[in-house]
């Protein structure tokens, strides 16, 4: 009997609904947009441009385009100086570009001012997938200790007390007179060719053609126990107002190279012992001549 009455109840209520509808005059149909301050699925009605206004507005889009700059702000160190790639040519920032929307479209802010892209905030690309900044690898250091060093050259002492202490080795350069600069690193880089177990223990040792460069200090080298490879470019036109050899390291792989002061660094070789020193011969005595 209840649920009789409750279904009687809503067939009365709905009668009652609907004469009263019947009963007002009709007039101009009521906006069906969204309430007045909005919602969770509430739209921001379209507005429908005319062909011409439409044509103006994507010349004007495609204006801004054009004269945005085909390259980004120069890198600077902490000196103002432009930081140059490993290759020596200056590194700028990415150029600025449009930010667009999930269709593809430029996106304009309330002056129809064009957006452009930022770190945190990439948009989509043309074919409406969403861009990911990436994050970016920090590699792995690679400390270097050459203490009281040696350098030698075909077995010739070239340069002696060598006090290295490099946090992160990227290059290291040795050149020698008549052979050019030999630019030396642990991880292979474009142009170089592999040398294996060129790192072994407390000394580097490098083959450029028929020449042998050596580097040998007290300490290993490298903080590892296993022989590394050595990933070695030989540049040939490089010279250098020396007549010795000279070690350097930096992080360019073409010239202009960088050659920071080391620490302690005697400029010149130790002395040769007694025993080899060279001794100078006697003339000839000419025949029947009296010494």
């Amino acid at each position: 009997m209840q649920w009789k009455w409750m279904c009687s109840l809503v067939v009365c209520a709905a009668a009652l609904v609907a004469a009263q509808d019947a009963s007002q005059p009709e007039g101009p149909a009521q906006p069906t947009g969204p309430a007045k301050h909005g919602g969770l699925f509430s739209r921001k009605p379209k507005v429908v441009l005319s062909p011409e206004e439409e044509a103006r507005q994507k010349a004007e889009i495609q204006r801004q385009i054009d004269v945005l700059p085909r390259q980004g702000a120069p890198i600077l160190d902490e000196s103002g100086k432009q930081i140059l790639d490993p290759d020596a040519r200056p590194m700028f920032q990415p150029a600025p570009r449009p930010l667009l929307d999930k269709h593809g479209q430029p996106v304009l802010d309330e002056d129809g001012k064009l957006l452009l892209q930022t770190k945190d905030h990439l948009g989509y690309d043309a074919h409406g997938k969403k861009l990911k900044a990436e994050k970016e690898k920090i590699p792995k250091k690679v400390p270097v200790t050459i203490e009281q060093g040696t350098l030698t050259v075909d077995g010739w002492t070239g340069k002696a007390r060598l006090n290295y202490e490099i946090d992160d080795l990227k290059y290291l350069y040795i050149y020698a007179p008549g052979i050019g600069n030999t630019v030396v690193s642990t991880l292979p880089f474009p142009g170089a060719t592999a040398q294996k177990n060129a790192f072994d223990g407390k000394t580097l040792t490098i083959s450029v053609g028929e020449h042998q460069l050596q580097i040998a200090g007290e300490k290993p080298l490298l903080h590892q126990k296993h022989p590394v490879p050595a990933y070695v470019l030989v540049d040939r036109e490089y010279s250098r107002e020396s007549r010795f050899p000279v070690m350097g390291y930096g992080p360019l792989r073409r010239a202009p190279y960088a050659w920071p002061a080391a620490k302690a660094v005697e400029t010149r070789a130790p002395a040769l012992p007694k025993e080899v020193m060279p001794v100078l011969a006697r003339p000839a005595e000419t025949p029947g001549k009296q010494p």
